[in-house]
């Protein structure tokens, strides 16, 4: 290889040219010379610079807008271990359910310092959203259990992390509703506690009826369970303390109220079973009763002194049941043969035993035509025998003794008679006080004035009580007039009244939702009135709209 040897020139000196340079300037040469004469280069024009420039410019800022609207795209692309850190943090106090802001440690607490660290990054924010949406969840468990403080924390953080809305609203309205009952069940579970604690345990405002409306908006509720148990303990008590004193019907109508405040009485049906052996034994007792008063009136014990004679047992069966037909129909036989008895004892000149029939009679109807017959054939009779010669003696007068007694009994009657006692309580009703004074001075005149006003007082007494809407008083006004009258024309429609104020009375608390007063009213409609059609339209309202 040929080797060119290196230059020695300097500055000033010559360069002697050598053979392969000389080669390479003629090949040079030759080309140039078969190609022409070529023009001279030029530059680029000017505006062509520009619109290189400008279109470069346009691309760096398209580019930058386009890095800028993926600017957390490009950032997520990019490691950042304490961002990234955070974030995991964040969705595992997410997960766990640690939510409260106002703990460094929770969800909300590390997502808001992941938006403060990268304002831009969606991440960070998407996580905020789901701790609000967990705090509403949580609220909205809170509401369902009760807990309406919780609840309304809850969704005051839930508020602030997602800044309100439709359903924060509705369910901002559900607490408010919330809270607006239990105040009203608190309200009424004071009332009712208050109401035990008077005794006022039935009726439209009793404590029952107000557990009732609390277990209504809260079924769960302790202490309106509690406190009905406690009523129902009460009841029980009561219930067997009147079946012990044979008042069936407060035994019946305490048994129905508990029946229909608890039917799941763990003692229910033991009292039910104990009151249908009541309803059982007092029935066979009626029939032993109404035998033996039927046994006394065919051997003539007719009436008098003492329960041994047959209006005695006649009455006490009506006493028990006020509608028994049979008890009704013996007294009417009783007041026959009294008549008989009488008209044969005066035929007989014994004017003591007509004496003594016309005063039963007079006990039993005192309006009875027959009755002032007899007693005109008796005065006659009197005024005969004190004018025939040797005629017996009058009866012996009334020692001074006895003549106070008499006129104290007048008095305490007349003022029973004023005051409505007309046929209870017993022994002080002006009834009784009456026939003490004829005990004593049978043909005391004002004792007879007094019984023969009875029945008319009785039937005034009766249409005020039931113009006042006392329909329990019109009711023993009712037995009473009964008792005194027996068979009378005017019981029956005295009867029907009542019956229809029972019945009106009964729609009337259907109506107003007093499921309790309602019942009674019915069941003494259907006292009453067994057949009455209107009984089983009530009960249909009862079982389709009462409580």
């Amino acid at each position: 290889m040929n080797q060119r040897p290196p230059s020695r020139r300097g500055v000033g000196q010559r360069t002697e040219p050598v053979v392969g340079e000389l080669a390479a300037d003629h090949q040079m040469h030759e080309r140039s010379r078969r190609r022409g004469p070529q023009p001279p280069r030029r530059p680029p024009p000017r505006h062509r610079r520009s619109l290189i420039a400008l279109l470069v410019v346009v691309l760096l800022v398209a580019l930058g807008a386009l890095a800028w609207s993926q600017r957390a795209t490009i950032r997520s692309w990019l490691p950042s271990t304490a961002y990234n850190d955070l974030l995991k943090r964040a969705d595992a106090a997410l997960a766990a359910g640690n939510l409260d802001c106002y703990d460094a440690t929770s969800a909300c607490e590390l997502y808001r310092r992941a938006v403060h660290m990268e304002p831009d990054d969606a991440r960070a924010r998407d996580g905020l959203r789901q701790v609000g949406k967990a705090e509403l969840a949580q609220a909205r468990a809170a509401l369902a259990a009760g807990n309406l403080q919780q609840a309304t924390l809850a969704l005051g953080q839930a508020r602030a992390l997602l800044g309100g809305g439709s359903d924060l609203d509705a369910f901002a309205g559900e607490i408010d509703k919330a809270r607006g009952r239990g105040v009203k069940i608190a309200s009424l579970v004071n009332r009712a506690q208050q109401a035990v604690i008077d005794g006022h345990l039935s009726g439209k405002d009793g404590a029952a009826a107000l557990y009732q409306q609390v277990l209504a908006a809260d079924p769960d509720n302790a202490v309106a369970r509690h406190g009905l148990d406690g009523i129902g303990q009460r009841y029980a008590r009561d219930i067997r303390t009147a079946l012990q004193q044979h008042a069936l019907d407060e035994a019946r109508s305490k048994l129905e109220q508990l029946g229909e405040w608890l039917p799941d009485f763990a003692n229910l049906p033991g009292l039910r079973a104990d009151v249908a052996q009541a309803e059982r034994d007092a029935q066979a007792a009626l029939q032993a009763r109404l035998a033996k008063a039927r046994a006394d009136l065919v051997a003539g014990r007719l009436a008098g002194a003492g329960d041994d004679n047959a209006l005695a047992g006649f009455r006490a069966v009506l006493a028990a049941d006020a509608d028994n037909e049979a008890a009704r129909a013996g007294v009417r036989q009783v007041a026959a043969a009294l008549l008989k008895r009488a008209d044969a004892a005066l035929d007989a000149g014994n004017r003591n035993q007509a004496s003594a029939d016309i005063e039963q009679l007079t006990a039993i109807d005192p309006a009875s035509p027959q009755l002032a017959t007899l007693r005109q054939r008796l005065a006659a009779a009197a005024a005969a025998s004190q004018a025939a010669p040797g005629a017996p003696a009058a009866p012996a007068p009334l020692g001074a003794a006895q003549k106070k007694k008499v006129a104290g009994l007048l008095v305490r009657a007349q003022a029973a008679l004023e005051a409505g006692d007309l046929m209870q309580p017993p022994a002080t009703n002006a009834y009784d006080l009456y026939h003490q004074v004829l005990a004593i001075d049978a043909g005391n005149a004002d004792a007879m004035a007094g019984l023969a006003s009875l029945p008319s007082v009785t039937r005034q007494g009766f249409r005020v009580a039931l113009k006042a809407h006392k329909l329990q008083r019109a009711g023993q006004l009712l037995a009473a007039f009964g008792h005194m009258v027996p068979g009378s024309s005017a019981h029956a429609p005295m009867q029907k009244m009542l019956a229809d104020a029972w019945a009106q009375q009964a729609r009337q608390a259907a109506a107003a939702g007093d499921g309790a007063a309602a019942r009674q009213a019915l069941a003494q409609l259907r006292k009453l009135a067994p057949d009455d059609p209107r009984i089983a339209t009530i009960a249909e309202q009862l079982g389709s709209g009462g409580p």
